[in-house]
């Protein structure tokens, strides 16, 4: 049955299924007594008592199958009907082709920007013929031409908008919100000073003289004006919970009201528009036995009632329309209350007593007015009085602060309705580790200076141009294994989800021959509007732990040295034993409520505020950890390491990384750093995770605890002297400090732009050990590289040179703190002045660029105004400034730095605990396997070629994308199970 509805509807049939079946309705509403019809319509949607009987009696929502929500949404459609109805007359007025086309491209376009693709497939067949769609999107529309990662789209031109109707016939409930949404936008643009109102568009209205003139005629009598009248009783009546006659069948549930009042609305201004006197006269009668008051009356009662305050621009439309067409004798009491509401404005303290006396006046009009209203009230056999129902309004259902809709029930999710933002947590090897080969060598040495640019080559491979063949594919061995999540930025309930997540499964098993998009069993499923994948729930919820300011007292970033200071005084005063500060850490000072194998349920130090303030954002942090505990497990060997995944580095650290290096080489807006050109969606996937690990110390510490020795934790792991009894026995330099980056921005965010300089001299430290290994093994054979081409000309080359200009003295200074490190004289007699300098400046250019990614997710802003827009600085010497971050060259050449010791005691401690040497990771842009520039090539290059695993020539031969290996495709030798080798060699 979901089948042949959504081909009734979907956009290739539409014009042979229900559009003539439309048509067909309006021609009836021609030749057909309208009432008769319009009942006949209402009974065969089962809403016939809606319009029959009494507001008040229960049985209309009680005797029936469909509980009140779903009555409601029956009710919204009933209406959307009739709005279309009068609203669509394409076909009854014989409209040309390219009408047609320019009003389905217009409605289209004012969803969102599409490309030529995308705009065709929501079209229909006889729109799409280049006669008649091009000519209409040169008229409507602007072309955005395309860029290295967009396709160009269309953009609708902002004249066009007059011709959209939010209720156009063909809009789904969430295309109608979106284009409301733009048009309010639009025209809080024109005129910000009011409040904005959107009126009808002007109905095409049938020819007098033609067959289908009638059609109107149920909009010009009493047929429209009781649609408005039952609908508006039953609003009101809904709208006052305790006396609403369906609160019992509702199950305490209460139906929304917007999207149907704002329909009735908008059918009553469509009727206002046709014949706006016989509206209004029929809008003071009341109808017996429905016990409600009229049109009138209830529109004036929502005038004035808060809840129906976002109504209020439509509402004074269409009184002030009414009115005009009434005598003035039935709207004296209504313009005499609407003239002291005018006047009604709060006396300042200066004003003269004539002043106070004239608003002594207005106040008891206004009571006059109030008394009236009242009495007139009750006079139409009102049960309850209007005063009673303020006093028992509930406290609590004060509007909350919403995040958005949830994308399964459309209710919003708030702090009392938890949810969060879907997202799709996965394995992933995309990162890479450095390849020690001359050739890769030099592709690091030939890395851009500036990342933020149009800086990305188009270069061809397998030996058809200057290019080595040993770097058209990156080696699989060289990749780096960690947790990758992304978000598609729609929200869902925790109690939704779960639900989804069921009927999910559900389906699966009804349909166990079908190729299921998601896997059950990894516990994913497909967002219900997007379609993309998704597994868990990322909380919305922020900290309630308070946090302190970034500044100091005088308003400045402090130094470096104050901020030890000030840490330092702050754990002498406040932490009585210095051994606290580790009771939380381990290995190199990694906090255990970040491990993927922490059970919440077990080790949390607060049960109560875990199982009672934050249970719902525990149960989705668990979901997470239930994922990430298996990978984890089955990890450790591809990891190198025992102990559990660390969630800001292995999680969080590894999304910031491949966000940055999906940025690398491309074009940039002048004077805009990497995160500001991040994506929206991924740069609020950012804060939120950034605030998921707020929310794990919350929930393991609970709001009581003490966070100051975790606090001085952050700073004593970075100066390993601080407290000799330290018991973490790893060197801090076999951390990533982007890690340590991301533990503080949830820790301690007014730590963060410290924390980042010390942070930053630690991956220089880690890049100089790296290279003592990378340099020593591509170099040392004094193998030639091969010839490639010249990398184009840039600019700021002087300006990055000159930042490690001269920085070999220094280097070997630096090293004399490392023991018995006999490799530095050797390491730097194989490099160059220039070659050290420009490896030092790609090695750590991207932990500047994370760094500013989360400093920016963290805070909005930067620790110094953003840097000038002059082409001629290097990125690397624009982030050092924007970031506070001394320069290296200047501050480790000075024996009276601050950051010298500490780069010398980290050296100590790396010397004297095992000198493991970190791994470096390779610096450029990232590329897939680089073909020929003719795919031909391609061919010719594998025809004779065989499978190196199973020795045959395959039928179906294959070449993997990212490292250029060749494969079986499809067959049997080299499968293992049901997997061939295609998904064996993805794994690996």
């Amino acid at each position: 049955m979901r089948g042949q509805s959504h081909h009734y509807q979907e956009t290739n049939t539409r014009e042979a299924t229900i559009d003539q079946d439309f048509f067909l309705i309006q021609i009836a509403y021609c030749i057909i007594d309208p009432l008769k019809l319009s009942v006949a319509i209402m009974d065969r949607w089962n809403l016939s008592t809606f319009f029959s009987v009494a507001i008040s009696d229960s049985n209309i929502w009680v005797e029936v199958e469909c509980e009140p929500r779903q009555m409601v949404a029956l009710l919204e459609d009933l209406m959307l009907f009739f709005i279309h109805l009068v609203s669509d007359t394409a076909m009854i007025n014989g409209w040309s082709q390219d009408r047609v086309t320019r009003q389905n491209v217009v409605h289209q376009l004012a969803l969102r920007n599409m490309t030529y693709s995308e705009l065709i497939k929501k079209l229909p067949e006889r729109c799409t013929e280049r006669s008649s769609i091009i000519p209409v999107l040169n008229d409507v529309a602007n072309f955005k031409p395309p860029t290295d990662t967009a396709g160009g789209s269309y953009i609708l031109k902002d004249e066009a908008f007059d011709e959209v109707d939010p209720y156009w016939r063909h809009y789904t409930r969430n295309d109608q919100r979106a284009v409301t949404n733009r048009l309010i936008e639009r025209a809080k643009k024109i005129d910000s000073t009011k409040e904005p109102l959107l009126l009808p568009r002007q109905l095409d209205a049938p020819s007098p003289n033609g067959p289908f003139t009638a059609l109107y005629d149920f909009m010009r009598n009493h047929i429209v004006c009781d649609i408005v009248y039952w609908m508006m009783a039953h609003c009101m009546a809904i709208a006052d919970p305790p006396s609403w006659p369906g609160y019992a069948a509702g199950k305490t549930e209460m139906p929304q009201l917007e999207n149907l009042m704002d329909l009735i609305l908008h059918l009553t201004m469509l009727a206002l528009q046709l014949d706006a006197k016989n509206f209004a006269e029929n809008s003071v009668e009341i109808i017996e036995g429905s016990a409600s008051m009229s049109i009138f009356q209830n529109f004036w009662l929502m005038q004035t009632s808060e809840p129906f305050k976002s109504f209020r621009p439509k509402v004074d439309y269409i009184l002030d329309t009414i009115v005009e067409q009434l005598p003035a004798s039935y709207t004296k009491d209504y313009r005499t209350a609407r003239e002291a509401q005018k006047l009604a404005v709060p006396p300042s303290p200066g004003k003269s007593g004539a002043k106070a006396a004239a608003a002594a006046r207005q106040q008891a009009l206004l009571k006059e007015f109030a008394a009236k209203q009242a009495s007139f009230a009750a006079m139409m056999a009102e049960d309850d009085d209007e005063e009673d129902d303020e006093d028992n309004i509930d406290e609590d259902a004060e509007a909350e602060t919403g995040y958005g809709p949830c994308i399964v029930c459309q209710e919003q999710v708030t702090p009392k309705a938890t949810g969060g933002m879907l997202a799709l947590l996965q394995p992933s090897r995309i990162i890479r580790d450095v390849c020690h080969d001359r050739d890769w060598f030099e592709e690091s040495l030939a890395t851009p200076v500036c990342l933020d640019e149009a800086t990305r080559q188009v270069r061809y491979g397998m030996g058809t141009t200057d290019e080595p063949t040993s770097t058209d594919g990156y080696p699989s061995m060289y990749h780096r294994f960690g947790v990758h999540m992304s978000a598609c930025n729609h929200l869902m309930h925790d109690t939704c989800v779960n639900t989804y997540f069921e009927a999910t499964r559900w389906r699966h098993t009804q349909q166990v021959q079908r190729h299921h998009p998601e896997n059950a069993v990894r516990m994913e499923y497909l967002c219900p509007l997007c379609k993309s994948l998704a597994n868990f729930l990322v909380p919305l919820e922020p900290t309630q732990t308070p946090q302190k300011p970034l500044l100091n007292r005088s308003g400045k970033l402090p130094t470096l040295s104050e901020k030890i200071r000030s840490v330092s005084e702050e754990g002498l005063m406040r932490v009585s034993d210095s051994a606290r500060i580790w009771d939380h850490h381990i290995e190199t000072g990694e906090l255990v409520p970040w491990f993927a194998d922490t059970n919440f349920s077990a080790m949390t130090l607060d049960p109560v505020n875990r199982k009672q303030n934050m249970r719902p954002l525990s149960r989705m942090i668990e979901r997470m950890m239930n994922l990430l505990r298996p990978l984890s497990e089955q990890s450790a060997r591809v990891r190198g390491r025992k102990m559990p995944m660390y969630v800001p580095e292995e999680v969080v650290g590894y999304t910031i990384s491949v966000a940055e290096i999906t940025q690398r080489g491309l074009a940039r807006s002048t004077g805009l750093t990497v995160a500001e050109q991040i994506p929206e969606i991924q740069m609020t996937l950012i804060k939120r995770l950034i605030g998921m690990l707020q929310l794990e110390l919350d929930i393991y510490f609970g709001p009581s605890f003490d966070r100051t020795a975790l606090r001085v934790g952050l700073f004593a792991r970075f100066l390993p002297d601080w407290y000799r009894a330290s018991s973490l026995p790893n060197p801090l330099l076999l951390r990533d400090p982007l890690g340590i980056v991301i533990e503080t921005a949830a820790l301690a965010p007014d730590l963060l732009q410290t924390v980042i300089i010390m942070a930053y001299y630690a991956e220089l430290t880690r890049v100089m050990l790296g290279l003592s290994v990378f340099v020593r093994r591509s170099l040392s054979n004094r193998q030639k590289p091969q010839p490639r081409s010249s990398p184009p000309i840039e600019p700021q080359l002087e300006d990055a040179m000159a930042i490690f200009g001269g920085f070999r003295l220094i280097m070997s200074g630096i090293f004399r703190h490392a023991g018995p490190f006999t490799d530095t004289d050797s390491l730097l007699t194989l490099l160059s002045d220039r070659m050290l300098s420009k490896l030092l400046y790609s090695h750590t250019l991207p932990f500047l660029r994370r760094a500013t990614i989360v400093y920016y997710a963290a805070t909005g802003s930067y620790p110094r105004v953003a840097f000038s827009p002059d082409k001629s600085i290097s990125e690397y010497n624009k982030l050092l400034s924007i970031l506070a971050i001394p320069r290296p060259r200047e501050t480790l050449a000075n024996p009276s730095s601050t950051e010298l010791p500490i780069v010398a005691r980290w050296l100590n401690q790396w010397a004297m605990q095992g000198k493991m040497i970190p791994l470096l990771e390779f610096p450029g842009t990232y590329e897939l396997c680089r073909l020929p520039r003719k795919y031909e090539d391609v061919v010719l290059r594998f025809t004779n070629k065989r499978c190196e695993k199973c020795g045959t020539k395959p039928a179906l031969p294959a070449m993997c994308l990212n490292c250029g290996k060749f494969l079986c495709l499809g067959g049997d030798c080299c499968s293992e199970g049901e997997s061939g080798e295609c998904n064996i060699h993805m794994r690996e």
